[in-house]
């Protein structure tokens, strides 16, 4: 018997760099199973193996991270460029393997703060092993955090602009460090932060003007118990609005600003970003510069904060913008500066879809937003279940693309998710 010769496949007669952009297609989407096509030749694994390092990756603590560096080869290692990462606590940490928990055991009889030096040098010597991360998320532990612990991941701010010098995009979701660490981050075009942290606005200005690329800012805040920690008698550590009017006005023109703010409806705390002064400071010095606004909030603004904010929308050249709290009325969609090419709103009993429709059709006829081309209506997540409201939804949907607007719909709440943890 003549053994049959092996198959070949007409993929593999594409050029490269196109099985490359349909390995990237397909191994995009972390939840699905194509890496599975990984083992269907050695060809297709040693080609596709470096796009699947390319993706985002996430890890649920710094010891999946170490493991994952140790499993991983150099070659494949230099192409990650995009890292998400939760920083947990390495005492009580009962999650670790046992490769792990054998680094720690010849410090079961030293201080404590030995545990957490051990823990930095590792993360350090991981942080060399992926030398070309440009996009680094930093997720805040969620439980309890001892003094020890926060300064163990005030250090790892510090590892981290020594090993990411060419750091372009940078999140974090912890408050409790100061921002000093960031002047060295001379490649940083993008920060996402509450806008507060142990640094004093003037301290928080001389930092942010040491970054000349930064162009984008994104403020999600202020951090939960900001209430708690400015209550009378107070002993912890407390956190200081960093992100003041003043400091916004002093920065050099951004180019895309994200405001989320969420407000504790137990407390009177002030409102911080969605404030009169502080959006009128936003407009004296990043109107003109500003190509993408989004601001998302669970309460209405002020009549005073909401007349700041009209004046910088209507006065700016905004390509994209999203709007979206509680209220909201069709006078924003009047204010829509003619520029506008993508709009995120939402709807309610308050801005009903059939007059969003009319609106924006009506103004797209005139010529006034004649460069509008794609549209989200989302649904305030507290009356996305009404069906009244989803028919006129749906109605409108279909209105608006009849008018030539690629229209789509979604659910609104009042974090913007990809911005919040």
């Amino acid at each position: 018997m003549v053994a049959s010769k092996p198959s070949h496949s007409p993929f593999l007669d594409l050029p490269l760099e196109i099985r490359e952009q349909v390995y990237g297609g397909l191994l995009s989407d972390p939840t699905c199973r194509n890496v599975q096509m990984l083992r269907t030749s050695q060809q297709i694994y040693a080609e596709a193996q470096p796009v699947l390092y390319r993706q985002p990756l996430a890890f649920v603590s710094q010891f999946d991270f170490y493991d994952w560096v140790k499993r991983s080869s150099a070659a494949n290692l230099r192409v990650v460029q995009s890292i998400h990462l939760k920083l947990v606590d390495v005492i009580g940490h009962d999650g670790l393997e046992q490769s792990t928990i054998a680094v720690y055991r010849k410090h079961a009889t030293s201080p404590i703060v030995q545990c957490y030096e051990a823990d930095l040098a590792r993360f350090s010597a991981a942080l060399r092993e992926v030398p070309n991360v440009r996009t680094l998320t930093l997720y805040k532990n969620r439980t309890a955090e001892s003094d020890h612990f926060r300064e163990f991941y005030g250090a790892c701010f510090a590892a981290i602009t020594q090993q990411f010098a060419g750091l372009r995009h940078l999140t974090f979701y912890v408050d409790l460090v100061p921002l000093d660490f960031l002047g060295s981050l001379r490649s940083l075009q993008s920060l996402r932060f509450t806008g507060f942290s142990l640094s004093s606005p003037p301290e928080t200005l001389q930092t942010l003007q040491r970054l000349p690329q930064l162009e984008e800012l994104h403020l999600f805040g202020p951090p939960p118990g900001i209430s708690f920690q400015q209550r009378r008698g107070y002993a912890g550590p407390r956190t200081t609005h960093s992100m003041t009017a003043e400091v916004v006005q002093g920065l050099a023109p951004l180019k895309a600003l994200t405001l989320c703010e969420i407000r504790d409806p137990l407390s009177n705390v002030p409102e911080f970003f969605l404030e009169e002064s502080w959006l009128a400071a936003l407009a004296a010095s990043h109107a003109r510069s500003l190509r993408s606004l989004r601001v998302s909030t669970d309460f209405c603004p002020s009549d005073e904060s909401g007349d700041a904010l009209a004046e910088l929308i209507a006065s700016s050249a905004l390509l994209n913008i999203e709007l979206g709290w509680p209220g909201l009325d069709g006078r924003w969609i009047e204010l829509l500066p003619s520029s506008t090419r993508s709009l995120q709103i939402t709807v309610s009993f308050t801005l009903e879809p059939d007059e969003l429709a009319r609106r924006l059709v009506a103004r797209r006829a005139d010529g006034r937003l004649a460069a509008l081309r794609e549209l989200v209506i989302r649904t305030d997540w507290r009356e996305a279940a009404v069906a009244e409201l989803a028919a006129k939804v749906d109605g409108a949907v279909e209105t608006l693309r009849r008018a030539g607007i690629q229209t789509t719909k979604g659910t609104w709440y009042p974090i913007i998710l990809d911005d919040v943890a």
